[in-house]
C-alpha cells in the first residue's frame, strides 16, 4: 500500500508491481465490455471502473471501445500532505506521477466547477487517456525537461533517469487556448514556460535548505553551536541536500 513515509524507490517499486495486477482487472474488464458492446449498432464507448488492489491501493481503470477493439488504461491515486496525487505506468515500465498542484492548474485552466478531487481525476482521466512527451535536455545531468501533448492542452513537467526507477512528474498544465492567443509567438511562449519550470524547480531547492538551515539554527540555540558550524553545515546542505531528498523525502518533489 502507497503510504507518506514511502521514499521514491518504494513509491515506484509499488506503482510498478500493483500496476501490472490493475493492468489484468483492466484486460478482463475490457473483454466483458467489448462483447456486450459488440452487440449494439454503436459499439464505441468509455467505461470506467473503481479498483481496490490486493495491496489496498486505489485505481481508476478507464476502458474504450473504439469502433470493435477496447483499449484500457489504469491510474492509482493517494494522498500525501499536499493533497491527491495520481499515478501510472508507460509501455517502457516509466512512472508518470500527477501533482495535486497539476490538477489545481487543469482545473482553474479548464475553467472546471468540479470540487471534489477524485472527481476531477475521473474527469481528467477520461478525456485524456493518451499523452505523447517530448523531452528537452536541463541544466542537471539526467534531468530532461517534459511537455506533452494531450487531448484538452500541454503538460509540462520533467524525466528523471538517475535514480533506480525511471519517472516522470507532470507539475502544470496550459490549455491549447493558452498556446494559440497568438500563434507568431507559440514557441516563444513553450521557452518562456521551460523558463519557468527550471526556476521553479531551483526556488523549491532554496526553500528546501533554508528551511533545514533554520532548523538546524534552531538547534544551535540550544546546544550552542557556533556560528561557523553553522554555515559549514549549511554548505554541506547545499551540496548534498538535492540527492538525500529525493531519496528519502520524494513527497515535496512531486507536490509544489
Amino acid at each position: 500500500m502507497i503510504t507518506k513515509t514511502m521514499n521514491l524507490d518504494e513509491l515506484c517499486k509499488e506503482v510498478l508491481t500493483d500496476h501490472e495486477i490493475a493492468s489484468r482487472k483492466a484486460f478482463y474488464q475490457s473483454l466483458k465490455i467489448k462483447k456486450k458492446q459488440l452487440k449494439k449498432k454503436n459499439p464505441s464507448c468509455i467505461k470506467t471502473f473503481d479498483y481496490l488492489s490486493p495491496k489496498h491501493n486505489k485505481w481508476i481503470l478507464v476502458i474504450e471501445m473504439i469502433d470493435k477493439s477496447p483499449y484500457f488504461s489504469s491510474y492509482t491515486y493517494y494522498y500525501n500532505d499536499f493533497g491527491l496525487q495520481a499515478a501510472t505506468v508507460t509501455k517502457n515500465k516509466t512512472v508518470v506521477h500527477f501533482t495535486c498542484h497539476y490538477f489545481s492548474r487543469y482545473k482553474e485552466r479548464m475553467n472546471l466547477d468540479i470540487k471534489d478531487p477524485y472527481k476531477l481525476l475521473r474527469h481528467y482521466f477520461i478525456n485524456n487517456r493518451l499523452f505523447a512527451p517530448l523531452t528537452s535536455k536541463s541544466k542537471k545531468p539526467g534531468i530532461e525537461l517534459v511537455f506533452a501533448k494531450i487531448h484538452d492542452g500541454i503538460s509540462l513537467g520533467y524525466l528523471d533517469i538517475t535514480k533506480k526507477y525511471t519517472h516522470m512528474v507532470f507539475k502544470t498544465f496550459v490549455t491549447h487556448k493558452m498556446l494559440h492567443s497568438n500563434q507568431n509567438r507559440t514557441s516563444k511562449f513553450i521557452q518562456f514556460l521551460i523558463q519557468k519550470l527550471e526556476e521553479r524547480g531551483n526556488q523549491d531547492f532554496q526553500r528546501w535548505v533554508e528551511q533545514d538551515y533554520t532548523s538546524l539554527k534552531e538547534k544551535a540555540k540550544q546546544k550552542s553551536i557556533q556560528n561557523k558550524q553553522l554555515e559549514e553545515y549549511k554548505n554541506k546542505l547545499y551540496t548534498h541536500l538535492n540527492d538525500e531528498r529525493l531519496r528519502t523525502r520524494p513527497w515535496n518533489i512531486f507536490s509544489a
